[in-house]
């Protein structure tokens, strides 16, 4: 089936050429989450050295400040995830090699590349906050008199609401085709991306349940018990980058028209 051929094709892709992978992904993450925990350690009372060698996840404070702090964070995160993101796209479509130990420092195409972030970004979160006010207008309102006499915050989530976020995803996947076409400089739409995946939507509904099953290995109670920093980040990265290999691939196949 040709949506598991994609997915073995887009982790293959990973593990073809471990050095570039390194240099391509895994360097930029680590620099960004570097930067982003030395960031908040400095306004936490959690010290960056506690963090790297006991896990403690540091806190900020609560205010503007503390706000402000974890946007900052956040936003050299992200910078970092496109970063790395838009080079996998080039190295893999247009053989665009690696620096020494990082992509190269190369800005060609990187405005055409936020801006296709920024509209898939959009579609996510309207769709994304659609679900969320749709499965609340159809569950019952919380029992705050239980018999106990205690308040019980636990909400069971209906099928359909795990049903509606698949199709999220799957969607997400049929239009993502516009970050690898901005990536390597032949920027498309987000209906033109659509159409170019018309003919495999069945298959990318099944790389979608095998993403949500690593999601769901991913949040086992096995997995969180033996948690910690570095696994975190080994799993953030696998996760992430997949999904980036995925994409890539389905752009070769669907508009390039190569073969896996």
């Amino acid at each position: 089936m040709l949506g598991i051929k994609l997915v073995i094709h887009a982790i293959k892709m990973l593990f073809r050429n471990p050095w570039v992978t390194l240099r391509l992904t895994v360097f930029p993450l680590v620099i960004g989450w570097a930067l982003a925990l030395f960031v908040v350690s400095l306004f936490s009372s959690v010290g960056l050295n506690e963090v790297l060698t006991r896990g403690v996840v540091p806190k900020l404070e609560p205010g503007l400040g503390g706000l402000l702090v974890g946007w900052l964070a956040m936003f050299i995160v992200f910078a970092t995830m496109f970063w790395a993101a838009k080079s996998w796209h080039r190295f893999v479509l247009l053989g665009d090699p690696p620096g020494r130990l990082l992509p190269r420092n190369s800005r060609a195409f990187a405005l055409s590349y936020i801006w296709a972030v920024i509209r898939l970004a959009l579609v996510w979160t309207v769709l994304r906050i659609s679900i969320v006010f749709l499965i609340a207008s159809l569950m019952p309102p919380l029992d705050l008199n239980s018999p106990s006499g205690s308040i019980s915050l636990t909400i069971e989530l209906p099928p359909l609401f795990y049903f509606l976020t698949l199709l999220l995803y799957a969607l997400t996947l049929r239009i993502g085709l516009v970050l690898p076409g901005a990536a390597v400089g032949k920027p498309i739409s987000l209906m033109q991306s659509w159409q170019f995946t018309k003919g495999i939507t069945l298959s990318i509904l099944v790389v979608t349940l095998i993403l949500f099953g690593l999601d769901f290995l991913i949040e086992s109670s096995f997995v969180k018990a033996h948690l910690n920093l570095p696994l975190f980040f080994v799993l953030f990265w696998f996760s992430y980058t997949l999904v980036i290999s995925i994409l890539t691939t389905l752009y070769g196949v669907c508009v390039e028209k190569r073969e896996l």
